[in-house]
């Protein structure tokens, strides 16, 4: 890893860690491997849009629905993620090649949606995420997007007052994560799609490099 850069493949680098989390004995290593977003806050709205399906826009799905938001929509490309969507909880779920994710919103939603989570990593994601919340919502940006927005209208920001939360670590939330993880409160086995080998480990890059239609999480298992 090299810091500033994202990805774990840069140069290597030392670091010092000060805190360990402990697990309990029962709970399969497996699970961690998918517990990226589970984070604390209190909920208070009712109305909620997800851009990305991927691991962690599932994930944030589950915790918004156990969290008693009432109405989730769900918002990405591929079928197979958006299906997953729609077991998870989705209450609606956008293949935003085919339609526009703003006019489906405004359809259900005429002002609106309360909280918007920005987990594609794309600016056009972010866009949408602007587009389609309600004067005085949240926008979350989850996602790391490294790309420049090509054309930004700032103008949102006067006529609809949002607040904007960006989301780096955990934030202290580590324990409360591992409780949900116990708990099997969440789904998290059927976000992994596909398990390799070591000695497989050039297959399973290849697995995620061409966007197999129906792969989520790929783990590449190490043990003996």
């Amino acid at each position: 890893m090299e810091i500033g850069k994202e990805g774990s493949f840069g140069s290597p680098f030392e670091r010092t860690f000060v805190g360990l989390i402990a697990i309990a004995a029962g709970l399969a290593l497996i699970y961690l491997a998918v517990q990226g977003p589970l984070v604390r806050g209190v909920i208070t709205f009712k109305t909620a849009a997800v851009i990305g399906p991927g691991n962690a826009g599932l994930m944030i799905l589950q915790l918004l629905k156990m969290g008693g938001v009432a109405k989730v929509v769900m918002a990405g490309t591929r079928d197979f993620r958006l299906e997953m969507a729609r077991r998870f909880g989705a209450d609606e779920a956008v293949n935003i090649r085919r339609e526009d994710l703003t006019k489906k919103i405004a359809g259900w939603f005429p002002f609106g949606v309360d909280a918007v989570f920005e987990s594609s990593g794309t600016t056009g994601g972010l866009q949408s995420a602007f587009d389609i919340i309600k004067s005085n919502g949240s926008v979350v940006v989850f996602s790391i997007i490294t790309e420049r927005m090509k054309e930004f209208d700032p103008s949102f920001l006067y006529l609809k007052e949002p607040i904007i939360y960006g989301s780096k670590g955990a934030g202290g939330a580590f324990p409360e994560a591992i409780r949900l993880l116990e708990e099997k409160k969440l789904q998290i086995l059927p976000m992994i799609t596909h398990r390799f080998p070591l000695v497989e480990t050039a297959k399973a890059f290849k697995v995620f490099s061409d966007k197999v239609a129906d792969a989520l999480r790929i783990v590449i298992d190490v043990r003996p």
